[in-house]
């Protein structure tokens, strides 16, 4: 009642703007000529061009001239497109007339031109035309009282399944669930049901029948649940898929309670796919059902109830998924893994907590793994005393520990990775310890840590220490690697643990080594070239420690290291090293790149310089791509040097 008002009031309005807008004298003289048109022996094309045009100034004087083309086979689609741009309520009668006098393909276009315009007047026309001898006016019909809409198209559409053509049948079954769909929008939900249900029957397409029933669960509301779980166990693809796609977007407790009951009852082929869905509706009220699929279902089914349990497990899924990540199925593993360390709310943490000392090795290294993966500092105590157990108990301890640890802590691990013998546990622990340094900020705390340690380690012990001294590059740390040279135990790690020294506070260490020569001589002069790109020097500095390294590169190998270290130095100084070593033929490419890399920052400020050194890199260089760059960047140096 409200939406066939508000048409009235539409139609209403529509028609006084026509009739209170009048046209211009120059409109209404285009519209008369385009009658004159029409209404000639004109060609069909000048025809078509005039319905086009009244089609946007048309108005209700022109409706006969244009009606009368209706039944023309050439002009027939311009003159509805024409009447189509012309409001009120003569355009409307005039396609209601045409509906007696046309046949074929013209009646359909009328057909679809009164569904267009929402016309009730022609909804007793069109309910007849359900019953045609034409299939596709019949069709067309059962379309456009689908989109007129409204009690009586409604009528006319439920009254039109009783055609014996299936195809007819077909649309007026999508007609009458395009009405339902207007009536629902309205406040007509009852009747809308009622008309969807008309459309549940056997001699309908399933595809049409699973729209239809999808719409008669959803309006149900909580009542449609039973419904709606009655098409799970459906063979029909289409209303087994209907009903899934319901269970991810009907809201309430009742539906997410009725498809857990009916879980196991479920096709086994369907239910990881409605576990999925009540995953996605993130109800604890499947909880469960869902564990319980996770506990004995099939391997797939498993996995897919785990991944749920992530999306609305709470504490008492904890169990379940501890369980299942010992499965010897690997697939189930991982996806119950993965669960426990996304499970969220409260209690989680605690439940997980009391397993870390469980008496079944397979758990506990499983609660453990959750634990890191949790960060969860107030496990920590548990993860130490894990530690001083024995197998991959001990191993996944540390792993978590490294999760985990914070700088009050880090002693602890330390003090772990001290009393360690094997090598792959100390392997463990030194990556567990670098994962905890890299958290961090306070990097005079990571080297205190180390450096304690040092003292009462044993060798394998003490060379981790020494190679994670680096990631606490201090002044406290650097020195006690400089401590640990003298040591034959681990002098070797000494000297790669300063040969990687990251801050340039061990460049004169380093250079010492380049120039002392002996076998650490090359481990001292890379180091020494490597921290001349860092960002804590000057160019001047980093000037300054080319000229050392300079001095002593003894290959191609370490002069192209060198022709690196002074790309990172934007100096004129500098430009002229790398230009020294232009005539290399087996650095010539190192050395464009290098040349042009320096050069550019100093195109405003030294722009002569660069111009020459461009130039003769010009001349010896191959790289098209480069040459492009190089160019530039000496076009743009003549252009500041004026020339």
């Amino acid at each position: 009642m409200i939406r066939q008002m508000n048409r009235a009031v539409l139609g209403l309005l529509a028609a006084l703007m026509v009739l209170s807008v009048p046209s211009t004298p120059a409109q209404a003289d285009e519209v008369t000529d385009l009658i004159a048109i029409l209404e000639s022996d004109a060609a069909a094309y000048d025809k078509d061009v005039a319905c086009r045009r009244l089609a946007v100034v048309g108005t209700p004087a022109a409706v006969d001239a244009i009606a009368a083309l209706l039944d023309d086979e050439q002009l027939a689609t311009s003159a509805r497109t024409a009447l189509d741009g012309i409001a009120g309520p003569e355009a409307a009668r005039a396609l209601r007339s045409a509906l007696a006098e046309l046949s074929g393909a013209g009646l359909v276009g009328v057909i679809e031109s009164l569904g267009t315009r929402g016309d009730t007047e022609a909804v007793p026309a069109l309910g007849r035309l359900l019953h045609s001898a034409d299939p596709m006016a019949a069709s067309a019909a059962a379309y456009a009282l689908g989109r007129i809409g409204g009690r009586e198209a409604a009528e006319a559409l439920v009254a039109g399944l009783s055609v014996t053509d299936e195809a007819v049948r077909a649309s007026v079954g999508l007609g009458c669930i395009a009405c339902a769909v207007d009536l629902a929008a309205a406040g007509d939900t009852r009747l809308a049901q009622r008309v969807v249900d008309a459309v549940r029957r056997p001699d309908l397409p399933s595809a049409v029948v699973g729209a239809a029933t999808y719409r008669s669960i959803l309006w149900r509301g909580d009542a449609g649940a039973r419904l709606l779980v009655r098409h799970l166990y459906s063979n029909d693809p289409e209303l087994s898929g209907m009903a899934l796609q319901l269970i991810r977007e009907m809201p309430g407790a009742r539906v997410t309670a009725a498809v857990g009951n009916a879980l196991s009852r479920i096709p086994s082929a369907l239910q990881a796919p409605v576990i999925e869905a009540l995953g996605h509706r993130g109800d604890a009220a499947a909880l469960p059902a869902v564990s319980e699929a996770a506990r004995s279902g099939a391997p797939e089914v498993r996995v897919v109830a785990c991944r749920a349990l992530a999306q609305i497990g709470d504490a008492s899924a904890v169990d379940t998924l501890l369980a299942a990540a010992v499965s010897p199925d690997e697939s189930v593993a991982t996806a119950a893994a993965n669960a426990l360390a996304a499970l969220q709310g409260d209690g989680i943490d605690a439940t997980i907590a009391a397993r870390l000392a469980d008496a079944d090795p397979a758990i506990r290294v499983v609660a453990l793994r959750a634990a890191g993966q949790r960060r969860m500092a107030e496990a920590i105590p548990a993860l130490i005393e894990a530690a001083s157990a024995q197998g991959e108990v001990r191993h996944a301890a540390i792993r978590a520990l490294g999760q985990t640890c914070g700088p009050d802590r880090l002693p602890d691990l330390v003090g772990i990775l001290v009393g360690l013998s094997s090598d792959e546990e100390i392997g463990l622990a030194e990556t567990a310890l670098s994962d905890t340094a890299s958290r961090i900020e306070d990097k005079q705390v990571v080297a205190d840590a180390l450096v304690a340690g040092l003292e009462p380690a044993a060798t394998q012990p003490k060379a981790a220490l020494l190679r994670l001294l680096r990631t606490a590059p201090v002044s406290s740390a650097l020195n006690a690697v400089r401590a640990s040279l003298g040591e034959t135990a681990v002098q070797d790690t000494a000297y790669a643990a300063l040969g990687e020294w990251p801050t340039p506070e061990a460049a004169p260490d380093l250079l010492a080594l380049a120039k002392a020569g002996g076998e650490h001589r090359d481990l001292g002069l890379r180091g020494y070239i490597r921290l001349i790109g860092s960002n804590d020097l000057t160019p001047e500095q980093k000037m300054a420690m080319c000229n050392e390294a300079a001095a002593l590169v003894a290959n191609d190998g370490e002069t192209d290291q060198l022709l690196g270290a002074l790309a990172t130095v934007p100096t004129v100084e500098a430009l002229d090293m790398v230009m020294s070593h232009l005539d290399n033929p087996a650095l010539s490419a190192r050395v464009c790149w290098a040349a042009v890399t320096v050069a550019e920052p100093l195109e405003q400020s030294h722009p002569a310089q660069v111009v020459d050194a461009l130039t003769r890199v010009l001349e010896v260089m191959d790289n098209p791509n480069m040459e492009r760059r190089v160019r530039s960047s000496r076009d743009r140096a003549a252009e500041a040097s004026g020339q």
